[in-house]
């Protein structure tokens, strides 16, 4: 990962991929400073919200430091009967705690809280301690990705050329299939984009509709961008529904891995003839639909493409009506910050959209990209922002 931002992103998707599969209360990463033995908290989400956590623990001082102290995972049923317990979090009843471990060293504990009295179970442990390994070489490898990075900067020549070259593997314009029509923004933050997007249509007259988010920036995050385009458009002609097409090409990137990274994907189906889309989600944020003037996220989610192998995806299939906007969209859409370190958020984004309801995919389209500008002002944008607009007709 190149910059403490990239890092914050990687650790909270895999909160949510975690809370998809254990309901925690609250969720820790804490990293060994090896040099003066303490732990620092370095991300920490507490009733879904980060919150801002400033104590350092020395090595073998309460649950955290005694895991990483015996490199040994400890899940406690019942924290007040346990002396080593530090009253950090009062609401908190069972505490799961579990070493991040590279080469067989400590380099960080990650830390799950319930309210609940011996909520943690053997398999719980299990599937942390699996997830724990890929959370350690991502931290691991920070340092020589920022190093990779910073030589990027000495390579514009052969970034722009690349540039091009991503242009060139992106599709041309959406397609036109009346009475649904479509717009995309993509707005890359450096010269190469960690997002993507595809259109591929079937012979039987439906089309598939993609949009991905890939863990991290520039370079990398492209190369493996295209890698799942490809398994994608190879996969596509077999027109397999949405929820196996996600299962299948997380299996072919978890067979394929590179350090760092996965992908988080929407992949959809429309269907021109009933006139409906089925869509499936693997880490993205939920689809928004505006219909006659209401705005609602479908609850459609998923763990991100490329970390565990037997991962399923439910699927949702949506009857579109006469003006219907549905929005697909990347994390950097609604994560732009302004100057005050304030997210745009779901709310705006969803009032904006609203607000434009009756206009055609290209104006809604401009509009978020006003509305986006006008927010973060001279702020630089910290993450690839990819959208897909799709509005019925009549």
């Amino acid at each position: 990962m190149g910059s403490t931002l990239e890092i914050d992103e990687l650790v909270y998707k895999i909160a949510a991929a975690v809370k998809s599969k254990i309901n925690y209360r609250i969720f820790s990463i804490f990293l060994l400073d090896e040099r003066q033995g303490v732990l620092y908290p370095k991300f920490v989400i507490r009733s879904n919200e980060p919150e801002n956590q400033k104590i350092v623990l020395p090595l073998g001082k309460g649950l955290i430091g005694t895991a990483a102290m015996q490199n040994e995972p400890l899940r406690i049923g019942d924290v007040t009967k346990d002396s080593r317990y530090l009253a950090v979090h009062s609401e908190t009843r069972s505490e799961l705690v579990v070493p991040l471990t590279s080469k067989g060293k400590v380099v960080g504990i990650i830390d799950l809280e319930s309210t609940e009295l011996n909520y943690f179970t053997e398999d719980h442990q299990r599937f942390l301690m699996t997830l724990a390994s890929r959370i350690a070489s991502a931290l691991v490898n920070a340092e020589l990705y920022a190093r990779v990075s910073a030589n990027e900067r000495r390579m514009d020549r052969e970034m722009k050329i690349a540039k091009e070259i991503q242009h060139q593997l992106m599709p041309d314009d959406p397609p036109s299939i009346p009475p649904l029509t479509m717009a995309i923004l993509f707005k890359p933050v450096a010269e190469l984009g960690g997002d993507l997007y595809d259109w591929i249509p079937f012979d039987d007259g439906r089309l598939a509709i993609v949009i991905g988010d890939v863990t991290g920036k520039g370079a990398p995050a492209a190369l493996y961008g295209a890698l799942s385009s490809g398994i994608i458009r190879t996969r596509a002609a077999r027109k397999y529904p949405p929820g196996q097409m996600l299962e299948l090409v997380n299996k072919t990137l978890y067979e394929r891995p590179i350090e760092t990274q996965f992908v988080a994907l929407t992949y959809s189906i429309y269907d021109p003839k009933l006139r409906t889309i089925t869509l499936a989600n693997s880490g993205l944020p939920y689809p928004l639909l505006v219909r006659a003037g209401e705005s609602r996220f479908l609850d459609v989610g998923g763990i991100p493409l490329g970390l565990f192998p037997e991962s399923r995806y439910q699927e949702i299939e949506l009857q579109l009506q006469a003006g219907d906007v549905l929005v697909l969209y990347s994390d950097g859409v609604i994560e732009s910050r302004n100057d005050s370190g304030e997210d745009f958020g779901l709310k705006r984004f969803a009032d904006v959209v609203r607000a434009n309801h009756e206009k055609s995919a290209e104006e809604i389209v401009k509009a978020v990209t006003s509305s986006l500008a006008h927010f973060i002002g001279g702020m630089r944008p910290q993450d690839d922002r990819t959208m897909i607009v799709a509005k019925m007709g009549s």
